[in-house]
């Protein structure tokens, strides 16, 4: 939880490369420079804490040829379908939705 909210992110379209374990420079994991691998470091943190994180399985291999084993370990990959029931679900329950699709 922070700030007492239980998280849950779903990760779409470009999003998805945010989760990609096979980031690095010049070896996978590596930092090739500081902040690097800051979104990577970040997911982890907040999984440690128990946060949820989803990937879109069409956007990782449709737009961007990632296969799930490409996935930083604890991240889940999720049909697209996935994307518009968790939305759905939160409306129902008033929950708060931040999204975004940036180019």
């Amino acid at each position: 939880q922070r700030k007492g909210f239980e998280l849950s992110f779903i990760l779409f379209g470009p999003g998805v490369l945010m989760a990609a374990a096979s980031r690095g420079y010049p070896a996978v994991g590596t930092e090739g420079f500081a902040g690097n691998l800051g979104y990577n470091k970040q997911l982890k943190t907040l999984m440690d804490e128990g946060t949820k994180i989803y990937a879109c399985r069409f956007a990782m291999g449709a737009l961007y040829g990632m296969r799930e084993d490409d996935l930083i370990e604890g991240v889940k990959a999720i049909s697209p379908l996935d994307v518009l029931d968790a939305n759905i679900q939160a409306w129902k329950e008033r929950a708060i939705v931040v999204t975004t699709w940036t180019r």
